[in-house]
């Protein structure tokens, strides 16, 4: 054990090739060789966010469950009170039809607010009466979410935030094996000072999946887990090898939870790592909120007063009505 040690000491003291990893199914490993426990972190309570696709659902139908841009949804309920082209402004800028042709068509969404949402703000919690020049519109909690939505970026702390690693876009010179396991595990640690959950992009691939996660444990290993095999990967036969197991999971998105290999192998003062597990994270990132009202217009939808949506968020959490 304390040769593993010593070589965790000196994971970040050398210079160190990356190597791509070989495709792998990724399982949740029953197998438990010796492990022994690098990092581990709990942060707090997350709620489960909608990622709102832009994407019809059906052509000719509205889905308020699924479009910002459906009648009788958030927005829709939100131009009828205050008299805003809301519902126009959402369809102008974020419409993608059922038989859209745009590589982006399939996951065009808002799961980056969703995500920022569910790392910061309790889920609202009842329906709130608004008035405004004598007419009124009951707001579900449902819609309450979606006027969240397009107030994420006004909700939160912009001089504040951390981003580490790279959006992989699928491109030849790019490397989609970043970021490696030790860049992860440094990641991981800056992120994890707080109690604030943080964001995985978790498909190191073109399309991006933002989800929230609030607890993270780290283990190492001086064995390879059986359902991988060792020359499939180019980890070198001779030299000292560590594996990392990272285990990543979310209250609010439990089926997203992440179980995931890597491996970093010291062999005469040179270093390579790489992912035994095909999946792992792209990048991670992190917001934290803005402390008081939120101001202005909302940036997704200048129809919107962010102001109102906290107003109406706030009395969310307690029932009861608001009045303009």
């Amino acid at each position: 054990m304390s040769t593993i040690i010593d070589f965790l000491k000196r994971l970040f003291s050398k210079k160190k090739k990356k190597v791509h990893p070989e495709s792998a199914t990724t399982t949740l490993s029953s197998f438990e060789p010796s492990l022994s426990e690098l990092f581990k972190w709990e942060g707090r309570t997350n709620d489960q966010y909608h990622w709102w696709p832009m994407r019809e659902t059906k052509p000719g139908e509205e889905d308020i469950y699924n479009n910002l841009y459906a009648t009788g949804g958030g927005l829709s309920k939100y131009g009828t009170l205050f008299s805003a082209k809301t519902i126009e402004y959402q369809k102008a800028h974020y419409f993608r039809s059922h038989n859209s042709t745009k590589s982006d068509a399939n996951w065009a969404g808002f799961c980056d607010s969703a995500a920022m949402l569910s790392c910061l703000w309790e889920y609202p919690k009842h329906k709130v009466i608004v008035t405004y020049n004598d007419k009124t519109e009951i707001f579900t909690p449902k819609d309450i979410e979606a006027l969240m939505i397009v107030a994420s970026h006004n909700t939160i702390n912009r001089g504040r935030s951390v981003l580490y690693g790279e959006r992989y876009d699928g491109y030849v010179l790019e490397d989609s094996g970043e970021p490696y396991p030790t860049d992860l595990l440094s990641m991981l640690k800056k992120v994890c000072r707080d109690e604030i959950p943080f964001v995985f992009d978790v498909e190191h691939r073109e399309a991006v999946w933002n989800y929230s996660y609030n607890s993270v444990i780290i283990n190492t290993s001086n064995n390879i887990p059986p359902q991988f095999k060792r020359k499939l990967y180019g980890i070198p036969t001779s030299g000292l090898t560590v594996y990392y197991n990272f285990i990543i999971k979310s209250d609010a998105y439990q089926k997203k939870n992440l179980d995931f290999w890597g491996w970093r192998n010291e062999n005469g003062g040179t270093f390579t790592e790489g992912w035994l597990s095909h999946k792992h994270p792209d990048f991670v990132w992190k917001k934290y909120p803005y402390k008081g009202p939120w101001k202005g217009s909302c940036r997704i939808n200048p129809e919107i007063s962010a102001g109102h949506v906290y107003d109406i968020y706030k009395k969310s959490l307690v029932g009861g009505h608001v009045s303009y």
